[in-house]
């Protein structure tokens, strides 16, 4: 078999880069060396997580514990999170901002049957597309059919 001397050149020519390389790479470098060794150091942030409470009735309730959140997040956020997470349903109504209209299929009728939010127990003070969640709060939601606040501190009269 007859190979051209171009075909010799370049083959050789390849050889000794890959060689030169490889002397360049390890120079001055003894195996097992401090300078072979590659040290990761990554900083692992503890994960945060908010509690999200359903409640139906007073004899039936649907608990998230652990919902994930990254500093503070809306109750939207948290709700589109829970509903990926627990297959939780949640409607809305156009042009009521911030208003839930049903969750898994409990619906208000406006008057004596609504979803009433409380945040750690306090009534919220904006809509849940604007009321914020912070890492260990608690969300609760209250199916309420009383006409009765079902939060603990909250300025609203019963």
């Amino acid at each position: 078999m007859l190979v051209s001397k171009t075909a010799v050149y370049s083959l050789f020519s390849c050889l000794a880069a890959m060689l030169f390389l490889c002397s360049c790479s390890n120079s001055g470098n003894t195996a097992g060396s401090k300078a072979d060794t590659i040290t990761i150091t990554q900083t692992v942030q503890p994960q945060a997580y908010v509690k999200l409470a359903i409640m139906y009735r007073a004899d039936s309730s649907k608990v998230i514990d652990s919902l994930p959140v990254t500093g503070k997040m809306s109750v939207k956020d948290v709700m589109e999170a829970a509903s990926k997470q627990s297959k939780l349903t949640f409607e809305t109504k156009p042009g009521q901002h911030g208003m839930i209209d049903a969750i898994d299929g409990f619906h208000t009728n406006g008057t004596k049957q609504y979803w009433w939010l409380c945040v750690n127990d306090t009534c919220a003070s904006a809509g849940f597309e604007d009321q914020q969640a912070t890492p260990g709060s608690t969300i609760a939601w209250h199916y309420v059919t009383d006409g009765k606040q079902p939060c603990k501190n909250c300025s609203y009269n019963n």
